[in-house]
């Protein structure tokens, strides 16, 4: 999350520039119940992101060490490395 993000949810929870608790405590305390909504559901999709990520590269590695190992046999079995990795591109 950047600068730019939590102007936009906190404009989407209805901040308003130059208005201050005084102006109106109980629509503060709304809009910032909605703020911290919307900053845990962005929070919540960067680390879906993350952990999406981080398995996608363990399986990569995986799939590759299964294609190294499965390169010392011959024979009939010489296109399963590269049958191996080619299930990465589909």
């Amino acid at each position: 999350m950047n600068r730019k993000d939590i102007d936009r949810m906190a404009k989407e929870a209805g901040w308003e520039q130059g208005k201050t608790w005084d102006d109106c405590p109980a629509c503060g305390v709304f809009n910032l119940e909605r703020f911290a909504t919307l900053v845990a559901s962005e929070r919540d999709k960067h680390w879906h992101k993350v952990i999406h990520d981080e398995c996608e590269a363990v399986i990569k590695e995986e799939r590759e060490a299964c294609a190294k190992f499965a390169e010392q046999f011959d024979g009939e079995y010489s296109a399963l490395p590269d049958a191996i990795r080619a299930r990465g591109q589909a």
